[in-house]
């Protein structure tokens, strides 16, 4: 009787040892996690940016994470910024400047 309760004493610890265990190293790897920087952080910060970019060029794992994905997406939204309107924002048909129209519908 005496062996029994001492198995179950010992089994007891065990499986309280495990659980804060389990516990611990669920609280470290949430403290660890850093959130992840917008879109629009990254448009307004060109250096971390461009250094994000450059770090995330160099791994394929860790280009798909959201903070990859934010830094390359806020890059790509500067170049098109950047650039201007394209020609296709600035185009105006003008009838009466090419021969022959009219503007008007055909019968």
């Amino acid at each position: 009787m005496n062996d029994t309760r001492n198995v179950k004493g010992v089994l007891m610890k065990q499986i309280q040892f495990q659980a804060v265990g389990l516990v611990a190293i669920g609280l470290l790897a949430g403290c660890s996690k850093k959130p992840e920087v917008t879109v629009d952080w990254y448009l307004a910060h060109k250096e971390e940016r461009t250094a994000k970019v450059a770090q995330c060029q160099g791994s394929a794992e860790l280009a798909a994470t959201p903070d990859c994905m934010n830094a390359i997406k806020a890059k790509d939204l500067a170049l098109i910024n950047k650039s201007g309107p394209s020609a296709a924002d600035t185009f105006e048909f003008k009838p009466n400047k090419v021969p022959g129209a009219t503007g008007t519908k055909r019968e």
